[in-house]
């Protein structure tokens, strides 16, 4: 069945899709533990945490990466770089750091590309419900911010950020998804981020009770965002976009160095969770009217996919 879907999902879309996955152990497991897809259980990011033994983390990630990577998956929306939360390593932001450097260079060992969530640091809060970091960014420097710069440091593919507000480290009192200052200032900018940025699912009650799906997903593409991941509607999601970039002559340049090697790509993704259907519409539909659009291809998308078009 998964063969099929990520064969399905390749013949619809017009360039390469990428297919992610979380997987990181314990709670954050997705497939370890279910024969049919040949990945044991694997120890939780704490307990691997409490030993200080980062070739132990290393190790662990490179057998998850290759599973991953044998079943046809380039991603792995993982590790947590998060301090002290439920899936993190420690709560020491040194001993975070450490296993997040580990872990990156395990999940690159298997196969995989990985994503650091979840920027700027959400600790223990429900950031999906919208909590707030009253850390200033100072702080975040020397605390929450230290395992993502560690994971940066060793070549990390990508980072997810959160829907936490910071109010006392922005000024425009947006969720960090929608921030143009915590996104583009502060990681591009401050931080030297200069490969793929996504968003945490921008179906989320942090940002669907708040925003609608058009306006969410424009929002988060304008902050600096290359991944919109798996807005409320992702039809309405995607052709408010669209729209913008094609008006603007954005439909061609947006992410052309995403991936900090100047590679040539259209990085306008729309991710896909649980079960919903994922729509790939077609890019000319943006410039006609409503009633003389062709129909866009859809596919049924599983807990495991994250689709870009």
């Amino acid at each position: 069945q998964l063969d099929k879907l990520l064969g399905r999902l390749k013949k619809t879309s017009s360039v390469t899709p990428l297919f992610a996955l979380q997987e990181e152990g314990g709670m954050g497991a997705t497939i370890a533990g279910k024969e049919a897809f040949g990945l044991a259980k694997t120890e939780t990011p704490a307990a691997l945490g409490s030993t200080g033994d980062g070739a132990k983390v290393k190790d662990a990630a490179a057998t998850i990466g290759k599973a991953l990577a044998d079943l046809g998956f380039q991603m792995n929306l993982a590790p947590t770089c998060d301090v002290g939360s439920a899936l993190s390593f420690s709560e020491s932001p040194e001993q975070a750091a450490m296993c997040t450097s580990a872990a990156v260079e395990g999940f690159h060992e298997g196969g995989v590309a990985c994503v650091l969530k979840h920027y700027p640091g959400q600790g223990g809060t429900n950031a999906s419900e919208g909590a707030a970091l009253t850390e200033t960014w100072e702080t975040m420097r020397t605390t929450s911010l230290y395992p993502f710069q560690a994971g940066m440091a060793a070549g990390a593919d990508a980072i997810m950020v959160s829907h936490v507000t910071t109010p006392n480290a922005s000024s425009d009192g947006l969720p960090a998804s929608l921030s143009q200052e915590m996104i583009t200032s502060k990681l591009r900018g401050e931080l030297r981020f200069s490969r793929l940025i996504m968003t945490a699912p921008l179906s989320d009650p942090a940002i669907a009770r708040n925003y609608d799906s058009g306006d969410a997903a424009l929002r988060a593409f304008q902050a600096g965002a290359d991944i919109l991941l798996q807005p409320e509607d992702l039809r309405d999601g995607r052709r408010r976009v669209l729209g913008v970039r094609v008006a603007h002559g954005l439909h061609r340049d947006r992410g052309a160095a995403a991936d900090g090697n100047g590679a040539d790509m259209d990085l306008f993704c729309l991710g896909s969770f649980h079960k919903h259907s994922c729509i790939s519409e077609k890019p000319e539909n943006a410039q006609k009217p409503e009633a003389e659009r062709s129909a866009p291809d859809q596919v049924t998308s599983l807990e495991m996919s994250l689709y870009m078009t």
